[in-house]
């Protein structure tokens, strides 16, 4: 989810991009540390976890890509604002699903009734 939320949240709000195996602090970590057999499983273990839990699709809205930076491998994500739907998150299958926005350098969980009043602001919906 640390690496959904930012999705979700960009597509909400005016896009943006995430760097995954890259610290907060600017250091390039890489994803080594996730123990994928190689960059082909991490990109679909990546889109499974779009699939499973971010609804409605972000299928032309979110790209991503590995790129090395240091000798080391990174995912570099491009997320697209979503201009016609709102995206959600379910954190888990059985929970849920959550509403994030980018506030700032982070993604903020909007409470049901702060995120319906955005949504029908910046989708133009009644909910």
């Amino acid at each position: 989810n640390a690496v959904l939320r930012p999705i979700v949240a960009f597509c909400n709000t005016a896009g943006g991009e995430l760097l995954i195996g890259v610290a907060d602090d600017g250091s390039v970590v890489g994803i080594a540390h996730d123990e994928f057999q190689n960059d082909d499983k991490f990109q679909l273990h990546l889109r499974d976890l779009l699939v499973e839990r971010v609804v409605p699709s972000v299928a032309g809205l979110v790209e991503y890509e590995m790129v090395t930076i240091e000798g080391k491998t990174i995912c570099h994500v491009t997320c697209k604002q979503s201009k016609t739907n709102e995206i959600w998150l379910r954190p888990e299958k059985n929970l849920q699903e959550r509403f994030y926005v980018r506030v700032g350098p982070s993604s903020t969980q909007l409470p049901p009734r702060e995120a319906v009043s955005y949504i029908r602001e910046h989708f133009g919906k009644d909910q």
